[in-house]
Order: structure tokens, then C-alpha cells, then sequence
């Protein structure tokens, strides 16, 4: 039994090398991006088709509490997974993911898989301009000629 499985463990190793994963090419929110409006959802695009049932993805805030809303969903014939989120406010967030590809003919090994993180940022976009500032802070003098 023992060499069985460090067996199979050494022809995934192997294979691994050979074979190409499902990489991310692209996210929405852009990786290390800033948008001024909170998006409603994260949209990752893979470079190889992924099996959305062994697939995980996991929006973060700044204090470490889930965003992410459910399950993700394949678009694309697996290439693209797209997870729903929470109401966002102005901060940062870390986008983590895990994927199996959902093709063996490409990674014939179930167990390895793609692992990433990124993050992107929400701004505040109702910051007050400067002169609604310098009008809040303008006090009238009394004039004493009058």
C-alpha cells in the first residue's frame, strides 16, 4: 500500500512538470487595482478550463472577514470562474483562489493544482473637494468700520 501511493505521489510530481496548469491570465477587478465604484462581483479568467466543484474563491476585507457570497460559477467552458460579493465599502481586499483543472488530458494529476492571491482597492470617491473645504472653514470677520 505504501508504495502505491509514493508512487502515484511521484508520477504527479512528474507529471506536473510536464504538463501545464490552469494558470490566472486575467481578474476583474484587476490584480493591484484601484476602482472607485465596489464591484458586485470578482471575475477570474484561467489559462485552461477549471472544475468549479474543487475550486474555491475567497474575498477578504482588511480585517480579514469574508466578502464572497456562495460558490463560484464557471463561464467560458470552465475558463473563467465569477463569485459574488458581500456590499463592499472604501478599503482593501485580497482575492484568494485554489483550482483543479477540470481536463486530465492537461494536468493528470487531480491533486495539483493553481493556488494565487491578489488584491485590489475600493477609494473613497465623496472625500470633499478643497474649496468645500477652505468654505467650511472660512469664518466672516466683523467689520469694524461699519
Amino acid at each position: 500500500m505504501r508504495r502505491i501511493v509514493l508512487t502515484t505521489t511521484a508520477a504527479c510530481l512528474m507529471a506536473g512538470a510536464a504538463y501545464a496548469h490552469a494558470l490566472l491570465d486575467r481578474a476583474s477587478p484587476a490584480v493591484g487595482s484601484e476602482v472607485s465604484s465596489p464591484p458586485s462581483m470578482v471575475t477570474l479568467t484561467y489559462t485552461e478550463p477549471v472544475e468549479p466543484l474543487f475550486s474555491t474563491v475567497r474575498v477578504t476585507n482588511g480585517s480579514g472577514a469574508r466578502m464572497d457570497e456562495g460558490k463560484p460559477v464557471a463561464q467560458d467552458d470552465g475558463r473563467v470562474l465569477s463569485v459574488k460579493l458581500k456590499p463592499l465599502l472604501p478599503g482593501s481586499y485580497s482575492v484568494e483562489w485554489h483550482v483543479i483543472p477540470s481536463r486530465l488530458d492537461i494536468d493528470p494529476c487531480p491533486l495539483a493544482g493553481s493556488d494565487g492571491s491578489d488584491a485590489f482597492w475600493i477609494i473613497d470617491q465623496e472625500e470633499p473637494s478643497l474649496s468645500a473645504s477652505l468654505d467650511d472653514v472660512l469664518v466672516s470677520v466683523p467689520n469694524e468700520g461699519a
